[in-house]
């Protein structure tokens, strides 16, 4: 089924980007900043525990990420940008997947719209909070009260 695929690079992705936020997060020297991409980075491993726990139920095998390093390589990169330079980075590829998911909202089969549903609003979310952080907002309560939500509902299997 080809939406399996989707889930398993949705999985391999969520790992990748934890990584990479949790890499920012060590390498830049602010800690504010740091406890940002922290909490984006916790985001991202909520969403690929979801994601997990929905594959395991409908026994979807999930490979082991990959060696690659380029999401790391792309850490470091981002590290010796300004706070502004990086969420300037971040935007046009956010509002990318953001559009990309939401276009493929309607080809999901029905017992998957509500996993399909999390990973677009944790995309959402994580647009939401760069969005505001440009603005010279505070963005962190748009991602914490995505896993406040998510820590009550948790995912076992899907929809019916």
């Amino acid at each position: 089924m080809a939406l399996d695929l989707d889930l398993t690079q949705w999985y391999l992705g969520e790992r990748a980007g934890f990584e990479f936020f949790e890499a920012l997060a060590n390498a830049v020297a602010d800690e504010t900043a740091s406890q940002k991409w922290l909490l984006l980075g916790g985001l991202e491993s909520a969403m690929a525990e979801r994601l997990r726990l929905f594959c395991d139920a409908e026994s979807i095998p999930l490979p082991e990420p990959s060696d690659s390093t380029t999401h790391l390589d792309y850490a470091k990169k981002m590290a010796a940008e300004s706070w502004l330079g990086c969420l300037n980075a971040l935007e046009p590829q956010l509002q990318d997947a953001v559009q990309s998911i939401r276009s493929a909202q309607g080809a999901v089969p029905a017992e998957h719209a509500a996993i399909a549903a999390d990973y677009l609003a944790h995309e959402e979310a994580l647009l939401a909070f760069v969005t505001a952080e440009r603005a010279g907002e505070d963005g962190s309560s748009t991602i914490e009260s995505l896993l406040q939500d998510w820590s009550q509902n948790p995912v076992s299997g899907p929809s019916n």
